[in-house]
């Protein structure tokens, strides 16, 4: 993956999060905007914890953290469903989460990718 897509798509989901986020701050049915952000930590709480069990498997690693995100996503738009806003609101804050979970999701699966000896890319070449 080219450096300059990395940094257009990184660029492309930040510009769409802070759009929502403004229209968010604009909406006065939303009484609890930070859950997007004890979301975020939540993920990243989780990942980190269980960073250390998967040394070896990158692509694993990719899997479980996308499974994990998907969880942690269905979860919180549960708990949103309780809340007393309104359908717009709903529509937008599931939105932001998926749109930051997928940010988060793609700077992870790339950090591990470069993280990953070049020696181990081509396979069997330094046996």
């Amino acid at each position: 993956m080219s450096p300059f897509f990395r940094i257009a798509y990184m660029a492309y989901l930040d510009l769409k999060i802070r759009r929502l986020e403004t229209e968010i701050a604009n909406d006065a049915s939303i009484t609890r905007r930070r859950q997007f952000d004890v979301l975020i930590a939540e993920i990243k709480t989780r990942i980190t914890e269980n960073n250390a069990e998967m040394e070896g498997g990158h692509a694993n690693f990719a899997v479980w953290t996308a499974k994990n995100a998907e969880h942690l996503l269905e979860k919180s738009r549960l708990e949103s469903l309780r809340e007393p806003l309104t359908g717009r609101a709903k529509h937008i804050l599931a939105k932001v989460r998926t749109l930051k979970l997928r940010r988060y999701v793609f700077e992870l699966c790339t950090k591990s990718i470069h993280a990953i000896p070049s020696s181990a890319l081509e396979g069997n070449a330094g046996v």
